[in-house]
């Protein structure tokens, strides 16, 4: 509770650093129109400036990043759709209120169309401005109409092609790989298999090494830090066994003969992903080899 009093003094330390400005609205709930799609949303709060223009800000805790807001899909939408709920007219910033412990980490980040009341968030302006070719605010916002209309349809209309901004980022931690089969959608390479920008998945450096461990015709032993993935990857040549087997249920001795560990019974009921095992701390083992029996054995 102390560290929350005294990174809540230091936030309002930072607000006094502003010029005079107004709280108008906190949480306030707002209905916006994108295309064919109507959505409710939240803002966290929204100040009106000297000038009378209103800035809207966002709470993050988290890293950010304003250069999206150019991008073809915007990662981060929710402040643009906010400004263009207000009217861009009216609207003076779109800031991130980033609350951090570490000072250099800590503050508003955003853009600015006002004149001197945020010059680090007004050069950020220009830059984006100046590296699209854009004259001013208005230009952005006619972008960002444009862009999350189009977004808006095809949310309405069903659209769901395989077809991620990111695949890098957005397919990293995804577990509906086997549902969207985006390594069937890629190209298919000369071997016949299926290929897939390397980015696209997270491979472990140790990869070879995962996969010598999964032989059931040879006995390993396995050191690495924690949070690596050494009980994951247990379960996985636990699982490469049982495939093995004619009657797999048998083979469990605790708890009791006709019932797998948990973890392991978990894995056993989703479809295996075909995807190499990657360390990742608090995520269930969504895997099993096709040959896992997932019915009542024998």
């Amino acid at each position: 509770m102390a560290r929350l009093i005294a990174l809540a003094r230091e936030w309002l330390a930072e607000e006094l650093r502003r010029a005079p400005f107004e709280v108008v609205e906190i949480e306030k709930k707002h209905v916006e129109t994108l295309g064919r799609l109507t959505i409710t949303t939240r803002v966290d709060r929204i100040d009106r400036l000297a000038d009378g223009r209103l800035a809207i800000i966002d709470y993050k805790t988290g890293k950010v990043e304003i250069a999206q807001w150019s991008d073809l899909r915007l990662s981060e939408p929710q402040l643009p759709i906010y400004c263009l709920g207000l009217g861009p007219e009216a609207v003076g910033a779109v800031l991130f209120a980033v609350v951090r412990n570490r000072h250099r980490e800590r503050g508003f980040r955003g853009l600015a169309a006002t004149d001197g009341l945020w010059p680090s968030q007004e050069k950020a302006l220009q830059a984006l401005l100046g590296e699209r070719g854009w004259t001013d605010f208005s230009d952005l916002c006619a972008y960002w109409r444009t862009t999350l209309t189009a977004l808006g349809d095809d949310f309405a209309n069903g659209a769901a092609a395989v077809d991620p901004a990111d695949p890098r980022l957005t397919c990293r931690y995804c577990d509906l790989v086997p549902l969207c089969r985006i390594r069937e959608c890629a190209p298919a390479t000369d071997e016949g298999r299926v290929a897939m920008a390397p980015e696209a998945v997270s491979f472990p450096a140790d990869l070879a090494a995962r996969r010598q461990a999964l032989a059931v015709d040879a006995s390993f032993i396995v050191q690495a830090p924690a949070g690596s993935g050494k009980t994951e990857l247990l379960i996985q040549r636990i699982l490469t066994l049982m495939a093995t087997v004619n009657a797999p249920r048998r083979s469990w001795q605790s708890p009791s003969p006709a019932r797998p560990p948990p973890r392991c019974a978990g894995a056993c009921s989703t479809p295996w992903s075909g995807l190499p095992t990657t360390p990742r701390r608090r995520r269930p083992t969504p895997r099993r080899p096709a040959a896992c029996p997932s019915g009542p054995g024998p």
